[in-house]
């Protein structure tokens, strides 16, 4: 779950924070609240009493994957449907994965640098192989960033979120310092399959 869920603590007995949990109407404790990418709302997870069976950190874990969308990862319908996208504006982010669905990793980075960067997931089939091909992507999993003018940037470490999400913030740096910044933002994400 590192780097796919943030997580925050707040010690409402503590001197700052009584505001704070007023403001969210927090009474009892434990309590836990969950919220989508740019919802203000919660969604209230039920923390059982002590005559209760405790909530398991599977059931957590599972209550925080749910929150997580694939609505910013681009699924193509065909192939030209992603040389369009792919040859498009802004820098993409590309996963290429033996299986479907989109990783839960995948999600959580996507949903939070939808507006400075694209992103897809790329399922290995054998008519997805003609466009791995084209972009020189050979072994599988592979994470792969296709900037503006066409060049291909390997993410090289393990595949794991906090490390990926330096990557990510590397790119939108060089975007930045290159003048791409903000060319995603507005537009919108097909759905469909590779």
């Amino acid at each position: 779950m590192q780097g796919i869920v943030p997580f925050l603590s707040v010690r409402c007995k503590h001197v700052d924070d009584p505001p704070f949990c007023a403001r969210f109407n927090i009474k009892r404790f434990p309590t836990i609240h969950m919220y989508r990418p740019g919802e203000g709302q919660p969604q209230r997870l039920h923390i059982p009493t002590a005559h209760e069976h405790r909530l398991s950190a599977r059931q957590l874990r599972d209550a925080a994957l749910g929150l997580l969308s694939d609505e910013h990862v681009k699924h193509f319908h065909s192939q030209s449907d992603a040389l369009s996208w792919l040859e498009g504006p802004g820098t993409k982010v590309v996963l290429v994965w033996p299986r479907a669905p989109v990783v839960a990793w995948l999600q959580s980075l996507s949903q939070r640098f939808h507006s400075e960067l694209r992103f897809a997931q790329v399922q290995r089939l054998p008519e997805s192989e003609a466009l791995l091909v084209h972009y020189g992507i050979s072994k599988v999993p592979t994470l792969a960033a296709l900037t503006d003018d066409h060049r291909k940037v390997e993410y090289p470490g393990p595949l794991e979120a906090p490390l990926i999400q330096e990557w990510l913030l590397g790119l939108i740096a060089a975007d930045r310092s290159s003048g791409v910044a903000g060319a995603v933002e507005g537009q919108e994400a097909a759905e469909g399959e590779l």
